[in-house]
Order: structure tokens, then sequence, then C-alpha cells
């Protein structure tokens, strides 16, 4: 009787490991090594790509992010599992530079405590996040709303796409078109909204300062976006091929605006969506090469008398352009330098404002600008308003 006991019990504890045997396998690591000093990863069958410390992981170059340089080079390809999550342990101190350059699936990422640095694109592409999870007890990043922003500089640095829809499609409910950036940020990095195809409305902050390189590349669903008071500068290609932004109003305070800051804001087909109206009642002296090339639905343009220099090609490809507000005298229009490529600009006709408010008018003193905040005002309404109903 008791043989048969403790057969029993043998036979029960065989069958306990066994089933914990078959539930290991099923979450096996399929992938793992070295990505640091002292760091290392493994990728396990459910997806799950975990970061373990203590120390720092490796920095890598955008040469390096499809190379056998990058430790996690083809993990997906190898081991037949797509990154779905990061989870960075506790004990990682910095997340490097292109870290997950290379990856393109994964949904969520979630950041310890003991984070106090990351590199430079560290999840450049990172067309399938729906966010960030950034440890309350952090004491430099925080990830508000599931966006990434680091508290120290006040910099946004990246906004999840939630645009790649491979394997598994997001919910509607869940894709987010508007979006107010929190008004204690200064700065926008580069490439921090790059290929948010999903996003319509943009608010911007009053108090922001400047908008990095690329920070808004690819957009392409993008129809609006309110600038704030307080630009000052708006970096190369920042803009570059959002096809269907509707306007472009830019506040007094700018004073830089980078080459192809504003290219390709058309669709291809020229009777399909873009820019018609560029407000550029600012404080920049050039506009640079290819700023607004291709801007095919382009019909009115104001500029001031402070802009000296339009370089080749700003506003190249720009046809139906047939009204220009300037804000100064024939003879200061006259004395711009005019670099090769804008014909559009010596097609369309030029309605002169006198700066001093003396004269002659084609459009009353003011008007434009008077204009420019009437709708700017109407665009933060209406991004509120799908912010807080989830209008899409």
């Amino acid at each position: 009787m008791k043989t048969k006991k403790n057969l029993a019990v043998l036979l029960a504890a065989v069958f306990v490991l066994l089933s914990s045997a078959v539930s290991f396998a099923s979450e096996g690591i399929v992938a793992s090594g070295g990505c640091g000093e002292n760091v290392s990863f493994e990728l396990t069958s459910d997806g799950v790509l975990t970061i373990s410390g203590p120390g720092t992981m490796k920095d890598l170059t955008a040469d390096d992010v499809l190379s056998d340089a990058n430790p996690l080079y083809s993990i997906e390809n190898e081991s037949g599992t797509l990154v779905r999550s990061i989870v960075i342990n506790e004990g990682v101190t910095h997340i490097g530079s292109w870290a997950f350059g290379c990856l393109s699936h994964y949904i969520t990422v979630s950041i310890p405590a003991s984070v106090v640095s990351i590199g430079e694109n560290a999840f450049r592409y990172c067309r399938s996040l729906r966010e960030f999870i950034v440890d309350e007890n952090n004491a430099r990043y925080a990830s508000p709303d599931g966006v990434l922003i680091d508290m120290d500089t006040k910099t946004l640095l990246n906004y999840p796409c939630n645009d790649y829809c491979y394997p598994d499609p997001a919910p509607l409910s869940e894709i987010r078109k508007a979006y107010t950036v929190p008004d204690y940020v200064l700065h926008i990095a580069d490439w921090a909204f790059a290929v948010a195809h999903n996003v319509e409305d943009i608010t911007l902050p009053d108090g922001l300062l400047t908008i990095g390189e690329a920070s808004f590349f690819e957009c392409r669903g993008l129809k609006h976006i309110y600038f704030g008071e307080s630009l000052r500068s708006i970096g190369k290609a920042a803009f570059y091929t959002c096809t269907s932004l509707e306007e472009i109003i830019v506040p007094e305070t700018l004073t830089e605006l980078g080459e192809y800051a504003f290219y390709c804001c058309s669709a291809y087909d020229p009777e399909e969506t873009g820019v018609t109206n560029i407000v550029l009642h600012c404080g920049i002296t050039e506009i640079k090469e290819g700023t607004f090339t291709h801007s095919l639905q382009l019909k009115t343009l104001t500029l001031t008398n402070k802009v000296r220099k339009i370089e080749a090609g700003a506003f190249n490809s720009c046809s139906k352009l047939t009204d220009i507000y300037f804000e100064g005298t024939e003879a200061e229009w006259n004395s711009i330098e005019k670099a090769a490529g804008n014909d559009a600009l010596s097609e369309a006709t030029v309605h002169y404002i006198p700066a001093d408010g003396s004269g002659e008018q084609d459009v009353p003193s003011g008007f434009m600008a008077i204009i420019q905040k009437i709708e700017q005002f109407f665009v933060r309404i209406a991004g509120f308003f799908k912010n807080l109903f989830g209008i899409g």
C-alpha cells in the first residue's frame, strides 16, 4: 500500500516537472548575447526582448545598425521570432545610440528607474510602438500618455508611431488622431514624430523653442499644426513629405528655417491634398534651398521685408501660386536675392503692404496677422476637442 502511495507521489512530481518543461519550452530563450558593458539580452519565443545589467548598452552608429557590429542585428530572422516588446531591467543605466534601430515590430518599451541616459536615435523607426512605460521613480525620464520625454532638458524624444500593422494592427479606438504636447516641453528632438502617419492634429506649447531635424518626417496624415508663440527654429527637413498639411503659419519669433523644412508638403497627384497657404510673418532673413519645393497646391504666400535671400529651388514646383503678400515696398521686394528655380515667385501677383502702415495697400495693414491668430486659435480648439472626445 505504501509502495503504491509513493508511486502516485512520484508520478505526480513527474507530471509537474513535465508541465513546467512544456511551459518553459513555450516561452523559451530563442536568442541571447551581450549588448554592452556587463549588459546582455535575451529574446524569448513570446517576442519579449529583455535587456539586463548592471551596466551600459553599447552605442552604435547609423552604419552599425544593419551590420554584425549590432548585437541585435538579424535576431528576428535567425530566431524566427518578432520582437513585440522590449523590457529593460533595473540596473541598466544607459540605452545605447541606435540600440533598437534594426527592429520595427515592438509595441511597448519599459524603461526602469536606473536609466540615466538614452543615446541618440535609440528608438528610431519605432513604427509599431504604441507606448513607452517609464518607471515613475526614474529621476530623468517620463512617459505621459506613452510619449518619451527627457524631463531634464524638457525635450520630447519619441512619439509612438502606432502605425505599422504587421502582424496585428492596433484597434481603431487606440489610434490617436490628435496630440497636444505638454506645456513644459521646450524642444522637439530630431526624428521625434517621424513616420507617425496616423496623427492629424498637433498642438505645440506656446513656450516651445525648437523643432529638430526631420522631427515630423513623413507624417503623411498630419493636416493641422499650431506652432505656439515662442518658436525660434525649425530644423532641416522637419516636415519633409507631410503631404496632408493644409497650411503653414509660423509665429513672429521664428528666425531660423532649415533647408527642405517643408519639402513636398503636397501629394504627388496635383489634384490631391497639400499646403495652400504659407504665412511667414516672422524674423527669418533667408529661405533656404528646397524649403517649400513641390508645394503643388500652394496659392498664397505672405513674407516680410526681413527676407533678404531666397535660395535655389526654395519654391520650385509651386505652379499654382497666384498671390504674394509682401510686407514692404516694391523696391524692397526687387532687392531680395532670388536664386534659380523660383519661377513661381515671378509669375505670381505681388501685393505690397507697407510695413509702417502708410500709403496704398492691397491688404489692410495687420490684416494677415489677425487672420493668423484667428486660424491658430481654431486649430488649437479643434485639437483640444479631438483629444477630449477621441474624434477621428
